[in-house]
């Protein structure tokens, strides 16, 4: 039996709802009711990284255990430039069933392909990944692409090949403690070339990923209502799971009118 999600679907799953990335799925199954709790709509699980399929049984049993309490599930995965129709056949293969909403993670090894095959290469198979996975899901399933917040900084990742295929772009706005940016200049800096880049997203959205509590005022003052928070796990970014009643706070604040 499929399990039946909640609305919205495309860009809307993401521009009105707050998110909250996990990795190692299993870990986090049975602390669904309290992500809820803590103000999440949704959950991104990891599906596939590269060609390999990632913990799918954890993933149904995450999307069936979700589906019970109305907790919105989207799909992610970590793709390379290399395996792409064995990439193409495990991400399709290890998307759960009643998930319509997928988030392909393109970083660093792209740029280095571009050094090393040009430009050109990189967006052919950019394409051919992101084109791949549409047919092969009968365009059942959303696309939405992840990466570093600044095309500018990282120029040769083919940022605009993947966008086209896209119903958002979702800037990954990360905070390093004892950086000179603050979480307002990176989160400026996100939307406004988001702004430019989403542009070639069939949604035309640009939803920031974050990690940091700090990034909310400035995302309120903004009149922003949809985001993502960069991770649940413990050793992750954010660390949600050892830092619940912070992010609580914090989203309730945000929420409050």
């Amino acid at each position: 039996m499929t399990t039946k999600l909640a609305a919205p679907t495309g860009a809307a799953f993401f521009t009105t709802q707050i998110g909250l990335w996990l990795h190692l799925t299993s870990r986090a199954i049975d602390h669904l009711h309290a992500i809820q709790d803590d103000g999440f709509d949704y959950v991104l699980v990891k599906i596939a990284d590269g060609a390999s399929a990632y913990h799918p049984d954890d993933a149904r049993r995450l999307v069936k255990d979700a589906g019970a309490i109305k907790l919105g599930v989207a799909a992610w995965c970590y793709v390379y430039p290399r395996n792409i129709v064995a990439t193409i056949q495990a991400i399709v293969a290890s998307i759960p069933p009643g998930v319509t909403e997928l988030v392909v993670d393109a970083e660093k090894e792209w740029e280095e392909y571009c050094a090393a095959n040009g430009a050109e290469a990189a967006k052919k198979l950019a394409d051919q990944l992101m084109s791949g996975i549409a047919a092969a899901t009968g365009h059942r399933v959303n696309l939405h692409l992840s990466s570093f917040w600044s095309p500018s900084i990282h120029s040769q990742i083919p940022y605009k090949a993947f966008a086209s295929h896209c119903a958002t772009w979702q800037p990954q706005a990360y905070y390093a403690p004892g950086s000179k940016r603050t979480p307002a200049s990176i989160l400026a800096g996100s939307l406004s070339e988001g702004a430019v880049l989403s542009v070639s997203c069939m949604g035309r959205a640009c939803v920031a990923t974050i990690n940091d509590t700090a990034f909310l005022p400035t995302l309120k003052a903004r009149g922003i209502k949809g985001f993502s928070v960069y991770v649940w796990d413990p050793e992750g970014d954010a660390a949600v799971s050892i830092n619940p009643q912070k992010w609580k706070a914090a989203i309730a604040a945000f929420r409050a009118s």
